[in-house]
This record gives C-alpha cells, structure tokens and sequence, in this order.
C-alpha cells in the first residue's frame, strides 16, 4: 500500500532536516525560508509534528545543548525519513508531470491567441485587466456583428 501524502508542513521539516539535524527554532525558520513563507509553524505545532515523526519512525532526537541558558532540542532525519521524503519527491514529481502534459493538452485560450497574433495587446506590456479588456471588447463586437448579421439575413428573407 502507498503511504498517503504528506500535509506541506510535514514536507518541509522532513526536507529541513534532510540536510543535517536542527533544533526546533532553526526548523521553524526554515520551513518558512523554504516553503516561501507558505508554513509558518507555531512551537507547540512542530513539537506534536515532531512527536508523531517520531513515533512513525521518521525522525529522531539528536540530543539537546544548552546555548545563553537555553536548552535546545535537536532532531534528525531517520533513514526511514529520508526515504519517505523521497518516496513523497517522486510522487510530487509525477503529479507535476501529469499536470505538465495536460496543461500542453489545453486548448489555445483567446488570450494566448491574441497575445500570439500581436494583435489587441502585447502580454508583457499590458496587465491582465487589459487583456480581458480586449477580449471582451473583441467578444462583444464579435457578437454584434454576428446578431447584425443574423438580422440582416432573415430581413431580407
């Protein structure tokens, strides 16, 4: 059975202590470093998430010190941690594939259209309220004509 995929902020304290053992505030601050300040760990919430790794056998203590009259406890990935970070790398990697290929799949939008064509806008010259602004403004002269036209048919019937 695969194991079910990690939350985010289990990911990156497994990927902090990937690259060698940390104390807790170290891995408070990095996991924010790392996920750009997407997890932003509170202490009592990474100590729980340190004793559940723990009792999966993913982390381990690594002895404590006590620095300006601190005690810090330190932790370290297991090598059964490190491979569930790479089981859980390779899952992420194939989703991103997936995700990859079927983006490609999607059907040319009318903004990359025009964007493609020069016509209405340049994409790196022009936000994207602007964009939409052109698409509606063609979107609607588009349907005027088209109802313009109708009308026009069936008068002359």
């Amino acid at each position: 059975m695969a194991a079910t995929e990690l939350r985010e902020p289990t990911f990156w304290v497994l990927t902090a202590l990937a690259s060698g053992r940390r104390h807790g505030y170290a891995l408070i601050q990095e996991t924010r470093e790392l996920s750009d300040g997407r997890v932003n760990l509170k202490v009592a919430t990474l100590y729980a998430a340190l004793d559940r790794l723990g009792t999966q056998g993913l982390v381990a203590s690594d002895g404590d010190e006590v620095i300006d009259g601190r005690l810090r406890r330190y932790f370290r990935l297991t090598d059964a941690g490190a491979q569930r970070l790479a089981d859980e790398i390779t899952r992420l990697e194939a989703n991103a594939r997936e995700a990859t290929a079927r983006l490609k799949l999607r059907p040319l939008s009318l903004v990359s259209a025009l964007s493609s064509t020069g016509s209405a806008f340049t994409g790196s010259e022009t936000s994207a309220r602007s964009a939409r602004s052109a698409i509606y403004t063609r979107s609607a002269r588009s349907a005027l004509y088209t109802r313009s036209a109708l009308y026009k048919r069936k008068a002359a019937r």
